[in-house]
């Protein structure tokens, strides 16, 4: 829900902060005292288009800030682990800074982030009812999701089930467009692949292959200093260097030092065995060292070649990889999308079979899900009904129309996740009229009402958490004022409510009470917000009575409203 507005420099406000809560959060004040403001400040924040009429008179910028508690929001806490943004126990700050140039610059928890993506994160936390402000109610979509959430978990399960035959169909469409084309494009592609094989074919190269043509290479690079470290090495073991004892022969005089003087200590004769050890294993090593420098030899045709074989590679990975690996993994494929095309009969024809099949069970499945709405849709128009009878609108008649392709239009129609349903709210408010898509003919006034009933059927399956209604209240009076203010205490036990209204039935059922109002200081008009305890509530529910000139009448009424109020919402615990 809306913790806290942060507003700054916005048409009359220099800067305000407010705290907001659980339930009905009521806002009232004169006509004129900058109601509005606070939904242009929260439509910013749900991604609205920036105005810089907006920006104060005084000022070269404007912000709005907003600190939600998202704690229970799924689809908002998807949306942020989408974007991989962090979100510390739960909270969500969405910023949102206009400038007189026309700029704007969008941030969620301090980062940086596009338009499109506040409009995505704001409508999944904020609903705003309004004159102006109907969108979730007049879009189809929305209006699709309305009736699939109040069809609970018997639409969830059509709807899951077409999903995935429709991803597997999308699937096999998919690669029977991208694996054939028309014949000359299908042989086109072979020829080049043919190609291809046969080049990386010519070199047949080996994983391990490369490494050893760079040390063979190496070795015929540096021959001369590799046969010089082999006889240097031989001598310095074995035969010795400038008339000194090599070290075989210096090892052998120490065996006879220390066996001279066994006898005198057990520990002599160890040292004299060790030397003996190490004078074995260094003999190995110099005959090792002798056979290698016979056997080594500098060969410009072996030279040759190995160049020869490291470019015809190196051409190679300009070409098919960085690695002989991925030049291996290269012709692999190439091999595999070669014998699917040479085969393309056989398989374009198997796979036409399975999209043909799946074509089929979707049509099922798109229609069972169509079947199940057709029966939630009958039930929901009878409860929206009652809701708008309840509320005033008794001429009015509700109803949804699913319209849904037959079997031999099912292919060319556009299936899409929720199906293949064209799907909208009706309405005719009048006797005699006819009905009419919800975004014809509708007022402010009855839209949020109409959004009030459908609120209060499906409040519990909804996942926004703040609800914003301005306008509710237009053209009600006695008995209907009640009634809504019920409607809205209802759904205010489940949901977050800011309430924008001048009727004293809708104030008196608030939990918090806020008063907007405009003063005049220093020659400049602004715009203040003050949170009323009980009894500034009263007066301000007396004043919106229009008590006139007996404050005492009017002041008593107000008591007894709200009192009735109070004991409502005590019934609800």
């Amino acid at each position: 829900m809306l913790e806290r507005l942060s507003i700054k420099n916005i048409a009359l406000i220099d800067s305000i902060d407010i705290d907001f809560y659980a339930g009905l959060n009521v806002l009232s004040g004169e006509t004129g005292a900058g109601k509005s403001i606070i939904v242009d400040a929260l439509g910013l924040l749900r991604g609205k288009k920036s105005n810089r009429m907006l920006i104060g008179k005084y000022a070269e910028d404007a912000r709005v800030e907003g600190v939600f508690d998202i704690t229970s929001n799924m689809l908002a806490k998807a949306i942020m682990d989408e974007l991989e943004l962090e979100y510390d126990e739960g909270t969500l700050i969405l910023t949102r800074q206009i400038y007189s140039s026309g700029r704007s610059v969008c941030k969620a928890n301090m980062h940086t982030i596009p338009l499109s993506t506040l409009k995505q994160l704001g409508s999944s936390i904020v609903d705003i009812h309004g004159q102006h402000e109907h969108q979730a109610l007049f879009d189809q979509n929305s209006q699709m999701n309305m009736l699939d959430r109040f069809g609970g978990a018997e639409i969830e399960a059509a709807r899951e089930k077409m999903v995935s035959c429709l991803t597997q169909y999308r699937e096999k469409k998919k690669k029977l467009v991208s694996m054939f084309g028309n014949d000359a494009e299908r042989e086109q592609r072979a020829d080049f692949l043919r190609f291809q094989m046969k080049e990386i074919e010519s070199v047949n190269p080996s994983e391990q292959e490369e490494e050893e043509l760079i040390s063979t290479k190496n070795r015929m690079l540096h021959a001369g200093k590799i046969l010089g470290t082999y006889s240097k090495t031989y001598d310095l073991l074995y035969d010795g260097v400038d008339g000194q004892l090599s070290a075989l022969n210096q090892i052998d005089q120490a065996v006879s030092f220390f066996k001279d003087i066994a006898d005198l200590d057990k520990e002599f004769m160890a040292v004299a065995n060790k030397l003996e050890n190490a004078y074995y294993v260094l003999e190995e090593i110099a005959y090792e060292v002798r056979d290698k420098r016979a056997e080594f030899e500098f060969d410009q045709d072996i030279m040759e070649q190995t160049n020869q074989r490291l470019d015809a590679i190196t051409r190679l990975k300009r070409k098919y990889g960085s690695s002989i690996k991925e030049i291996l993994d290269f012709y692999n494929k190439s091999k595999i999308e070669l014998e699917q095309i040479e085969n393309s009969e056989h398989i374009r024809e198997q796979l036409l079979k399975e999209c043909k099949n799946l074509e089929s069970q979707l049509f099922e499945y798109c229609n069972d899900l169509h079947k199940s709405r057709g029966e939630w849709a009958k039930k929901l128009v009878d409860e929206v009904g009652t809701q708008l009878y309840e509320l005033g609108l008794k001429n009015a008649k509700f109803d949804i129309r699913i319209d849904a392709p037959s079997k031999e239009e099912f292919s060319k129609a556009s299936v899409t996740n929720k199906g293949f349903d064209d799907l909208e709210f009706m309405i005719s408010t009048n006797l005699g009229q006819e009905l009419m898509p919800l975004a014809k003919i509708v007022s402010g006034g009855e839209a949020s009402r109409i959004m009030l009933a459908l609120k209060t059927i499906i409040a519990d399956l909804d996942d926004i958490d703040s609800l914003v209604f301005d306008e509710v209240d237009a053209g009600l009076s006695g008995h209907m004022a009640h009634v809504v203010a019920k409607k809205l205490g209802v759904i205010s036990r489940e949901r977050q409510i800011l309430c924008i209204t001048h009727l004293p039935q809708i104030a008196a059922m608030g939990d918090i009470h806020y008063l907007i109002e405009k003063h005049d200081e220093n020659k400049k008009t602004k715009v203040f917000i003050n949170k009323l305890d009980n009894e500034s509530m009263i007066k301000e529910i007396a004043r919106l009575s229009g008590g006139g000139s007996n404050q005492l009448i009017a002041y008593k009424h107000a008591k007894e409203i709200k009192n009735e109020a109070s004991q409502f919402k005590n019934k609800m615990l």
